[in-house]
C-alpha cells in the first residue's frame, strides 16, 4: 500500500479484479449541506448517512469506487469501507450482463448491496437466505430461503453468477460447511465475495470482552453472537482454497473510525489510528477484510 501523499495507483477495471490499494489524505474541512454532515478528506467529500462515513466522490480514497453513481448509491445504506469494496468487487461481474442471478447469504432483510449494484447499472434478480429472514419490498428479490448458510438444502447447485455475504461468517459456527455451500451454489467462473472482521485486530480482541447485550446498547442496533470460527483471515483464505475456489483475493481495511465516529473525542483517536495503519501498511492490524473467491 502506498503511503499518504504519494501518487495513487490507477484502478483496474477488469472483471474479477479488485481495485489496488490507495490511501487518503487526512480529514480537513467540516461543513453541513442539506441537513447532512459532511467533511472533506483532501479532494474527496465524506458524508455521514445513517450509520457511518462513506466517500461521496470516487477519489481513490482507501478503496477506489467504480463510478459517481455507485458512490452516491453507497451513501444510502453502506456502513464501512469494506462494504463499499464488496460492491466494487461485484459490479464488474454483473454490469453489462442481462438478468444475472445473485444470492445474499445472511441478508437479514438488508438490500444495501443490491441497491448499490442497481444504481451502478447492474441487471439482476436476487435471492436472500437467512435463518431469520426479514421481508423486504425490494422489487428484485425473487426467493427468500429460511435456512442457514451451513445447509442451503433448498438452493440448487451452480445457480448464481455471484454470491455475497456482508459480515456474516463471523457468526457461523461451521464455516467450512458454509464455505462449501457457497462454492456449490456458485456457477462455474462465478464469484463469492464476502466481508469479515479480522479477529486479531485490537478492536475486535477488545470487543470479545463485551457482552452481546452491552454491544447492542452501544451500537444502538441488533447484535448477534460472534464465534470467529475461521480463527484468522489467513486461515479463512486457506479454507476457501480447500473448498474448491480457484482464485482468492483478500483486501484489508481499517475499521476503528466506523465504530467510534459517534463519539467526538474517541472518533479523533479512531481516525488517527486508522490513518496510522494505512500509512505504515499494517494490514495485519486492520479490522475488516474483503475476500473475493472465483470458482
Amino acid at each position: 500500500m502506498e503511503r499518504v501523499g504519494s501518487q495513487r495507483q490507477k484502478k483496474s477495471t477488469k472483471a474479477g479484479q479488485l481495485q489496488p490499494w490507495a490511501t487518503c489524505p487526512p480529514i480537513s474541512t467540516r461543513y453541513v449541506s442539506g441537513g447532512r454532515k459532511l467533511h472533506t478528506r483532501g479532494s474527496a467529500k465524506i458524508a455521514h448517512f445513517g450509520d457511518a462515513p462513506i466517500p461521496v466522490t470516487p477519489s481513490g480514497c482507501l478503496h477506489a469506487i467504480t463510478s459517481p453513481v455507485l458512490s452516491l448509491a453507497i451513501l444510502l445504506d453502506m456502513h464501512t469501507y469494506a462494504e463499499t469494496g464488496l460492491v466494487d468487487a461485484l459490479v464488474p461481474e454483473l454490469r453489462n450482463r442481462a438478468n444475472t442471478a445473485i444470492l445474499n447469504i445472511g441478508s437479514s432483510g438488508s438490500v444495501s448491496v443490491e441497491t448499490a449494484l442497481e444504481a451502478a447499472g447492474c441487471d439482476f434478480v436476487a435471492d436472500h437466505l437467512d435463518i431469520d429472514p426479514r421481508q423486504t419490498g425490494y422489487a428484485r428479490i425473487r426467493n427468500t430461503y429460511a435456512q442457514s448458510a451451513e445447509a442451503m438444502t433448498d438452493v440448487a447447485s451452480e445457480r448464481y453468477d455471484a454470491c455475497f455475504s456482508n459480515f456474516v461468517w463471523e457468526h457461523i459456527k461451521d464455516v467450512r460447511a458454509a464455505t462449501l455451500e457457497a462454492f456449490r451454489v456458485t456457477k462455474p467462473s462465478g464469484v463469492f465475495a464476502f466481508t469479515v472482521p479480522n479477529p486479531w485486530a485490537p478492536e475486535f480482541l477488545f470487543a470479545r470482552t463485551i457482552p452481546v447485550a452491552l454491544r447492542s446498547r452501544i451500537k444502538k442496533a441488533e447484535v448477534w453472537p460472534t464465534f470467529y470460527a475461521y480463527e484468522s483471515v489467513a486461515k479463512l483464505r486457506a479454507l476457501c482454497a480447500s473448498s474448491g475456489f480457484k482464485s482468492i483475493q483478500v483486501r484489508m481495511f481499517p475499521a476503528v473510525y466506523a465504530y467510534t465516529y459517534r463519539f467526538p473525542v474517541v472518533s479523533l483517536v479512531g481516525n488517527g489510528y486508522d490513518a496510522l495503519l494505512r500509512a505504515l501498511s499494517l494490514h495485519a492490524l486492520m479490522g475488516h477484510a474483503l475476500v473475493v473467491c472465483r470458482k
